[in-house]
């Protein structure tokens, strides 16, 4: 329903998944919206609510350019009929005497994610796919495909972010420094799958490798032909799911309550923890398997290690995916972690020195 006209400002939960469609309305509008670094108790016009990290809060009275209080409010009543969203009217910035107010620092501006995807030579077209499919169909967003051949003749400038999904990324070193540059400068790079390899390697931790599965030396021992689709079978992930262990207090977790979240994995690329403690967003536990075929020896190997990783990296971020988290438009809450990659990249700081 519509929510009642506010003298302060509107809020609503970011836990609601077209969130992301109903900030990039706003965004697009002009509106500068926040977000919730710890989560909010407030008195609304219906009563007393709590909302967690991530809970999206728009001002009033202080938007700027020629917006209306009152076109604020239909903008809001249009998301909350086609976004399925519960806005809450707020009259007062004052909170109930736990948690934060509403002028607290902790809420934190979101830019307007301008994205670009690259396409073309060695990206598999499936993975390109899928993030077209999850910005452009399902949330609204326009998302900029260019062929990753001419990416030299971009201005990388222009964009607040680049994806990078799965593919072949060896003919790719030359954009090495082009691309560490513009993330230094203050652009947030997500990785997926293989390009999440390529961005561990080259960008964020150079001299690092991914983990690696420990395999025996077959080359010295002798298989009936017979068997080799079983054998071989022991060394890949043909496609299974997986449970990881997600910080739901870290920005790429907002919006999630629950700390188990499933991915579909395909590959056995996983990250090392990095030093910084706080970068390991999803760890994947012990025994992760929750439905499809992965050998004991390749899950013992990818237990402990990361599969979501988000460091500062200069000005910018970057934000690695082992798994795909928009695979086939169905893992709908790896689909938050995406989204959140895009809106809260720059929410999280590095460790002190």
């Amino acid at each position: 329903s519509a929510p009642a006209r506010a003298d302060f400002a509107y809020m609503f939960s970011w836990s609601n998944y077209y969130a992301p469609r109903a900030v990039y309305r706003l965004l697009d509008a002009g509106i500068r919206p926040k977000f919730a670094n710890k989560p909010t108790f407030i008195d609304t016009i219906n009563g007393q609510i709590e909302l967690n990290r991530g809970a999206i809060l728009i001002p009033l009275g202080w938007q700027g350019g020629n917006l209306r209080d009152s076109e604020i409010h239909d903008l809001l009543t249009l998301i909350a009929r086609e976004d399925g969203i519960e806005v809450h009217a707020i009259n007062t910035g004052h909170t109930p005497g736990i948690g934060m107010d509403l002028g607290s620092p902790n809420f934190a501006n979101i830019p307007k994610p301008k994205i670009l995807l690259l396409v073309g030579d060695g990206i598999t077209a499936y993975d390109a796919g899928e993030v077209w499919h999850q910005l452009d169909a399902r949330m609204n967003m326009p998302v900029h495909m260019f062929d990753k051949r001419q990416i030299a003749s971009l201005n990388l400038a222009e964009y607040t972010h680049l994806v990078l999904v799965g593919g072949n990324h060896g003919n790719f070193g030359s954009r090495i420094d082009q691309i560490d540059n513009w993330v230094r400068d203050g652009g947030t790079l997500v990785g997926i799958r293989q390009g999440a390899q390529w961005a561990h390697n080259n960008i964020l931790y150079r001299g690092y490798d991914s983990v690696e599965v420990d395999e025996d030396n077959e080359g010295s021992q002798r298989f009936n032909y017979g068997n080799k689709d079983d054998i071989e079978a022991q060394d890949v992930i043909g496609g299974a799911i997986m449970e990881g262990d997600l910080d739901i207090t870290h920005p790429i977790g907002y919006g999630m309550t629950n700390r188990n979240i499933a991915s579909h994995r395909n590959t056995l690329i996983a990250f090392e923890r990095p030093e910084n403690p706080w970068a390991t967003v999803v760890e994947i536990p012990d025994n992760p398997l929750l439905s499809g075929f992965a050998s004991t020896e390749n899950q013992a190997a990818l237990a402990g290690k990361a599969s979501v990783i988000a460091e500062r990296h200069g000005r910018g971020s970057v934000v690695l995916f082992s798994d795909n988290p928009n695979f086939r438009a169905y893992f709908f809450g790896t689909n938050k972690l995406f989204m959140n990659s895009l809106f809260f990249s720059k929410g999280f700081d590095r460790p002190r020195q």
